[in-house]
């Protein structure tokens, strides 16, 4: 586009296969204007009004003055429309007596979210056949191709057709042909008498199930049905209450205004049905609606087979029409513009004049297949002179060239990756995979992507299709790189460490000391399991990652965040046992132990299968100055990350912060009022009191608060040394508490599990702390 604005040129053409293309472009400080592009059996054009369209002309597009402005806001400035024409498009499923007018689809785009315009898109497309009937239909280019009327009215004025549609994407004309007409109202008389006749049989064929499964045979004992089948049942509401609401926010609507009440109450009628939800009158039948709500519940479902009938009979009669390319087409050969696009065989040896290349494994092709009938479809396109429109991040597209992917199916979570070869000579800047949706605003996205660097070539290995890129990114734009290799070894070290020495500690209390061991050391015990297989699933993270197998590196995720969640959990546990014994003080709790440990081990649970139960779970690829490449296997949604894990850190934070500066005041309280001229509590015992307390809520993680600006560096290092050490600072610790102070660190070690008397006299518990 910016060659385009630098040459003067306001329209382009470029060819591909059987589709043309033309680009217009309104520069900016341009007067923002209506205009028309219109195409022939042979060219494309574009003209500023009405009266200049020519009589060859077999479709013309009127792009509004307010879709430009869209497109202006979004492309600094400069406004922007292609429009692509795809001939020879036959509809591959015959049975629906339906074929596309022309045998043309057009795609048109604006760089910019067109949706909801006040003034349409006018379309004009020439129609010689004045039998038929004709429907504007649209395909959102997601998924198989299904065209839709939402969004689109039609208009027939003798031999033209116009489509005025809210919204730009991939057009085209259906046409029913008049045979569907003549034959339908048989067809239809037939099928509602067998339709009647098969409800009927079902009906009767009910009541005599009915009648000997359910009056003769049934549960006879009260808390056997109301456990198994209203527990049952109410499971499934559950479950299909959040599906609904799930789906519902996802549905976008394209024209509210097509969408009446009517319909809408139909349709919250027919889910009520499809999924069950009439038996769930069975929950509010108590009280004075008891008779009531008896009535209203056998109604509804003693005839819900009748309603599903009414409902079955209705959608098979809005038949919806079904498009597919020639399945005979394969001529691969492709040019855009001066540029060629080739398809080799995968044992060919690819030409070194290419700036890109893609393979398409085997495992893609048989998915495309099952959901083409049997043929495989893939579509390339290349988009050139792609800038990046942000230049505060400080990144280009390399080649100014992005390649957009389809095959006409679901193409995701690949295990054989789709691979992709770029040519580089910038060998300074740093390379990233990335890929964009295609929804919204145009977002790059390492997700589902790796980087592999090789000399002048960059290897891009992606698990799914959509548009993909490469950026470059300036040296300093991760300032962080440099660094990553020496605090990697930082962690590794510490963590090894720690391991070992909280084995240690687990081996001295299980083995020698069970014994006489009290709450405060179960609980640090506790402490020690979640660390110890913290840095037990750091450690192995990045072998299992290398090996590049999904459910391996989804498994050690899942413990690595687990892990660490159960961590955090007990940093929280460690503050409210002392909140309770030093500041509560005679609180009776019974089951005490118990309680507080499905509490630390099932809290994060929840957590982590929610995650893994979206594949929040993947492998991410850290690169480092030298040119090494690291893979670890963690959350890969930045939102998720900082939602779940900054967020649930800091309400621990926020709790055992509390705890810590209620603890610190009422221990300088206390040596206040027994400061003896000795001075026998010194400095170094409360710096060692104030350390511990750091340790044992966790605090030292704060640290990840503070990492930005020119403090990110320092503040990762305080942060790996301290986290990576904690289990060795802890052992020192708990060594320290078991063999100095023997049994003053103690609450009641004689109270037992079951029944936890929390009173002690708060003097005598802060000095036991102190010490």
């Amino acid at each position: 586009m910016e060659e385009m604005e630098n040459s003067n040129k306001s329209s382009e053409i470029f060819v591909m296969k059987d589709a043309v293309g033309l680009i217009y472009v309104q520069a900016k400080n341009t007067e923002t204007k209506d205009i028309y592009i219109c195409y022939s059996s042979n060219q494309a054009m574009v003209v500023e009004s009405q009266t200049d369209l020519k009589a060859s002309c077999s479709f013309c597009v009127k792009i509004s003055k307010e879709a430009f402005d869209k497109s202006r806001l979004e492309n600094n400035g400069s406004a922007f429309v292609g429009v692509l024409r795809f001939q020879n498009i036959e509809n591959k499923d015959k049975t629906k007596n339906q074929t596309i007018l022309n045998n043309e689809a057009y795609g048109i785009t604006m760089r910019a979210n067109i949706i909801n315009l006040t003034n349409n898109i006018d379309m004009f497309f020439r129609n010689n056949d004045t039998v038929r009937k004709a429907s504007c239909s649209s395909w959102d280019g997601k998924g198989e191709l299904d065209w839709t009327t939402f969004g689109c009215k039609t208009k027939v004025n003798n031999n033209s057709i116009k489509c005025s549609c809210s919204h730009l994407t991939f057009f085209s004309v259906v046409m029913q042909p008049p045979d569907v007409q003549i034959k339908a109202p048989h067809q239809n008389s037939l099928t509602y008498i067998t339709h009647i006749g098969c409800g009927i049989s079902i009906f009767f064929l009910t009541i005599a199930l009915f009648m000997h499964f359910l009056l003769r045979c049934w549960i006879t004992d009260f808390y056997i049905h109301y456990l198994v089948n209203i527990s049952y049942y109410a499971l499934v509401f559950i479950l299909i209450v959040i599906i609904a609401i799930v789906q519902t926010r996802n549905r976008r609507a394209i024209d509210s205004k097509r969408k009446t009440f009517r319909k809408q109450l139909m349709m919250v009628l027919s889910l009520f049905l499809l999924f069950g939800l009439t038996w769930s009158v069975a929950f509010f039948s108590y009280g004075p609606m008891l008779i009531p709500l008896y009535y209203v519940f056998t109604v509804l479902n003693s005839v819900q087979g009748f309603f599903l009938f009414l409902y079955y009979y209705y959608i098979h009669n809005a038949a919806v029409g079904h498009f597919s390319d020639d399945p005979e087409s394969t001529d691969f050969k492709t040019s855009i513009a001066h540029s060629s696009i080739n398809v080799v065989n995968c044992s060919s040896i690819l030409d070194t004049n290419f700036s890109w290349a893609v393979k398409i494994p085997k495992e893609a092709v048989n998915k495309s297949r099952q959901e083409n009938n049997g043929c495989a479809f893939v579509v390339v396109l290349q988009f050139k002179n792609m800038t990046n429109k942000n230049q505060t991040n400080n990144q280009t597209v390399l080649n100014n060239a992005v390649y957009g992917i389809t095959m006409r199916a679901n193409i995701s979570n690949l295990t054989d990756n789709i691979e992709m070869i770029f040519t580089q000579n910038d060998k300074v800047s740093e390379a990233s995979c990335v890929s964009w949706d295609g929804k919204g605003e145009l977002e790059w996205t390492t997700v589902g992507c790796e980087t592999e660097i090789n000399n002048n070539t960059i290897k891009c290995s992606c698990s799914h299709l959509t548009f993909f890129a490469v950026l470059m990114s300036l040296p300093d734009a991760d300032v962080t790189a440099p660094y990553l290799e020496t605090l990697t070894l930082i962690s590794s070290i510490g963590c090894g460490i720690s391991i070992f020495f909280l084995s240690i500690a687990l081996f001295m209390h299980f083995l020698l000391r069970k014994a006489k061991s009290n709450q405060a050391t179960k609980i640090l015990m506790n402490m020690f399991v979640s660390l110890c297989l913290l840095n037990a699933a750091f450690l192995s993270n990045e072998s299992v990652a290398n090996t590049q197998d999904n459910t391996a590196c989804v498994f050690i995720a899942l413990v690595l965040h687990y892990s660490m969640l159960a961590s955090f959990t007990w940093f929280f546990i460690q503050a409210l046992h002392m909140y309770l014994w030093l500041i509560r003080q005679n609180v009776t709790i019974t089951n005490y132990m118990r309680k507080i440990t499905v509490l630390g081990w099932v809290c994060p649970a929840p957590v982590v299968v929610v995650i893994v139960s979206f594949g929040g779970y993947k492998a991410v690829t850290l690169n480092t100055t030298s040119g090494k490449i690291a893979r670890m296997c963690w959350i890969t949604n930045p939102y998720i990350h900082y939602i779940v894990n900054m967020g649930y850190y800091s309400l621990v934070f926020i709790f055992t912060t509390g705890i810590f500066i209620m603890i610190v005041t009422k221990v300088v309280y206390v040596r206040i009022i027994r400061a003896t001229d000795d001075k026998r509590k010194t400095f170094r015992k409360q710096l060692m009191m104030v350390l511990s307390l750091f340790l044992l809520f966790g605090l030292t993680w704060s640290v990840a608060f503070f990492s930005y600006g020119p403090m990110i560096i320092p503040s990762y290092y305080i942060f790996t040394v301290l986290n990576s050490f904690q289990g060795f600072f802890l052992f020192l610790y708990y060594y320290h508490i078991h063999n100095d102070v023997a049994g003053h660190f103690t609450d009641d070690p004689e109270s037992t599990d079951s029944n936890t008397i929390i009173s002690q006299s708060s003097i005598n518990a802060v000095e036991n702390i102190h010490n």
